[in-house]
């Protein structure tokens, strides 16, 4: 997700431009993901698809979750997904009736 924000604002000549700066690029990542509310969207991506695949019993939840955790070390993915999918489906079913 950075990567294609970094390339974004790069604009028409990308491919070449990636391939011959791959430290500018890396440097750029990094600058990108200082801008705290684009840091907190990727984390709260990272995170959200973690938790998701978390509650699937999913082997791609720590994938995503390793992710999260490079960006912000010390962040806790609750397993609550199942907890809210079931108060959902509880309260689907009893609108149903």
């Amino acid at each position: 997700m950075v990567n294609e924000l970094v390339l974004e604002e790069l604009g028409g000549e990308q491919v070449a431009f990636k391939e011959n700066n791959a430290d500018f690029i890396n440097n750029e990542k990094i600058r990108v993901l200082k801008v705290e509310k684009i840091r907190m969207a990727v984390l709260s991506f990272l995170t959200a698809k973690g938790a998701l695949y978390e509650s699937c019993d999913s082997p791609k939840a720590a994938i995503w979750i390793n992710r999260a955790k490079e960006l912000e070390p010390g962040i806790i993915i609750l397993n609550k997904l199942k907890e809210i999918l079931e108060i959902i489906e509880k309260y689907l079913s009893y609108v149903s009736e």
